[in-house]
């Protein structure tokens, strides 16, 4: 040891020396090369994109037969699981916030799409898209505090008033001003209308008032008429829709059959679409979509959309084509008009921003799934020659899903950048809607005061329900403070009973039970549905019945107005949803076993390399993954 110590000392003594000849003489040093300090591994951009209500089995057969061939690829190139297994219940706005925090309806609180809160009046539902409850931190959140930029663009459960919950880029689903409305009106002489142009026979004019809730007056435009063909005849063929009386201001020109968009609240940039349905110079009809405009933050963001975009387009209006205002064809034109807008927007603020995650929504697969599933011959105005007609409007709503899908691939780099794509849930075909609180006004648990809005009759009312989809959530109207109840807690377990009672002696024209499943609240833990927000009761239905909580039916059944449905059993294969993975991190060729949706939050989290969510659920699926940690 004593030796060492003097070896050491003297390396000392003759490194001393030789700095200072080097000094003394001006001889340089050797330079010392650079220290070598590994580079931290690259850290991917990732976007999961979700198509919503996307049916596992209907994308094997769209993948086999080419009608998504750049799903096909992504497959190809990455991981895919035999199927993903949604929540319960498989609806849209509850599935999409715990694909986003990793967790059951339990812990987020979004128990359904439309669901009671108990701090609110008993007769008050809570819309998941409106008002979603978040009870949990989603992942772009985790990111944030790991210092990575994050988007939302477009995503269910996602809005711009919540702060606590929102991305550093933001961007919602488009707010509804109005209503979509039929106008017929009767036309007179025209006046003073500068711009105004030549014309065969008289001008004419006419006033649309677009009227928001309660029929309050939104705005007004006007409608110019104009003969353009000299062939002797009094023929209507040029029509312009204004917000002045002025040709040369901001105007639609319409033709009978022809749709225009037009943007009608400069101020808050919301604008729709309008069609000319039919014009004489007696009558007019024009169809008017919901008014709609764009939702974002920062506002910077916002502003740039409107600027390059436009107003958020009118979703595929389902009550117009109920009412005959639109055809088939006009509503899957209405979707496909606001899939292409949508992912225009999605392309831009990826390619604009390069958030480090991103979770993104397309809704075509959903809205046209649901409105032309007619496979089932007890299905309103059923016909063989109609439904292959409605079935290629569902493949082609894949079709131009799967192009979207490709424009958004080729902006993103998979070498370096990963992308997932899911669905919430499936699709099931339904031909019957069942009025829930006909149900229970009939059993006597709920009471309508009398007027024709039908609001509920609180001092007498024992239970409410509210519906999403094939799903309802039954609340009892219990006598707590500040509420005007009618239940003590002592009756509570025999106001419970009576609702199951009354729900599961419910059949349908053929005898059947009309409910898959009827449970109470100390039974939901089955379903992770044990929150403060789930019903006393939870009802499913059964196949091929779709739920409401519209009042004032005096019937129990009617037929189903649309044709497809979520919200039912999750284990159901109708209802199960899709997982797609590749890029950056993702092994490729990789056949998944079923996995759960729970599942994604975690595993982007470690690709993302940020800490597990805290309230996570779901596993990380290291069997995808190039490098499991």
């Amino acid at each position: 040891m004593r030796s060492m110590k003097i070896m050491v000392a003297l390396c000392c003594v003759v490194a001393l020396v030789y700095l200072s000849a080097c000094t003394a003489t001006g001889t340089p040093m050797p330079e010392l090369g650079p220290t070598h300090t590994p580079a931290p591994p690259p850290r991917p951009h990732i976007m999961v994109l979700s198509l919503d209500g996307a049916r596992d089995d209907w994308v094997d057969d769209y993948l086999e037969d080419g009608t998504m061939p750049n799903l096909a690829a992504l497959a190809q190139r990455g991981a895919r699981a035999d199927y993903a297994q949604t929540i319960d219940p498989a609806c849209t706005a509850a599935a999409h916030v715990s694909v986003a925090t990793g967790a059951y309806p339990s812990h987020t609180g979004q128990v359904s799409d439309r669901f009671h809160v108990p701090k609110n009046p008993i007769d008050w539902p809570t819309s998941g898209f409106d008002e979603p409850e978040m009870q949990v931190e989603p992942l772009w959140r985790t990111a944030m505090r790991h210092g990575q930029a994050t988007a939302t663009i477009f995503w269910p459960g996602t809005n711009t008033e919540v702060r606590d919950r929102l991305a550093d880029y933001t961007v919602a689903y488009g707010t509804r001003e109005v209503h979509s409305a039929l106008h017929v009106i009767t036309p007179t002489e025209a006046s003073e209308w500068p711009g105004a142009p030549d014309t065969y026979a008289p001008l004419l004019e006419a006033t649309l008032y677009i009227r928001g809730n309660e029929g309050a007056l939104v705005t007004t435009l006007h409608l110019l008429a104009a003969d353009s063909t000299d062939d002797q005849q009094e023929s209507y063929d040029a029509f312009f829709l204004c917000r002045r009386k002025e040709v040369e201001g901001e105007c639609a020109r319409l033709g009978v059959g022809d749709w225009a968009p037009l943007l009608v609240r400069p101020r808050l940039f919301g604008g729709g679409y309008f069609k000319l349905l039919s014009a004489t110079s007696e009558r007019i009809e024009v169809f008017q979509s919901a008014i709609f405009y764009n939702r974002a933050r920062p506002i910077e963001l916002l502003r740039d959309i409107n600027e390059r975009f436009g107003f958020f387009p009118p979703e595929p209006d389902a009550q117009a084509l109920e009412q005959g205002w639109i055809t088939a064809e006009d509503y899957w034109r209405m979707a496909e008009h606001q899939t292409r807008w949508l992912c225009d927007v999605i392309q831009y603020v990826w390619a604009e921003y390069r958030p480090d995650l991103t979770f993104a929504w397309l809704g075509m697969t959903e809205a046209v799934g649901r409105q032309f599933l007619m496979v089932d011959e007890r299905q309103l105005n059923y016909e063989e020659e109609t439904a292959r007609a409605y079935a290629e409007y569902v493949r082609t709503a894949y079709a131009l899903t799967d192009e979207c899908l490709g424009q958004i691939l080729g902006r993103v780099l998979l070498g370096r950048d990963s992308m997932f794509v899911i669905s919430d849930h499936g699709m099931a075909p339904i031909h019957t809607q069942v009025y829930v609180n006909t149900i229970l006004e009939d059993a006597g648990l709920l009471r309508y005061a009398e007027g024709s809005s039908y609001p509920i009759d609180l001092a007498n009312s024992k239970a409410i329900a509210f519906a999403s989809g094939a799903a309802a959530n039954v609340y009892i109207n219990l006598k707590v403070p500040g509420q005007l109840g009618a239940v003590s807690m002592e009756d509570y377990g025999t106001v419970q009973s009576e609702i199951v009672g009354a729900l599961q002696s419910a059949v349908g024209t053929d005898g059947e039970p009309i409910f898959h499943r009827v449970l109470r609240s100390e039974e939901l833990p089955t379903l992770h549905l044990d929150s403060l927000n789930s019903g006393d009761v939870f009802a499913q239905a059964a196949r091929g019945y779709t739920l409401t909580d519209r009042p004032g039916n005096p019937n129990v059944l009617a037929p189903a107005p649309h044709y497809g449905e979520q919200g039912f059993d999750s284990t159901w294969p109708e209802m199960r949803a899709i997982l797609v993975a590749a890029g950056y991190g993702i092994r490729s060729g990789v056949q998944l076993p079923p996995v759960h949706l729970l599942d994604l939050a975690s595993t982007v989290a470690s690709l993302l390399d940020v800490r597990p969510i805290e309230a996570a659920q779901g596993r990380v699926l290291h069997e995808m993954l190039q490098s499991p940690p």
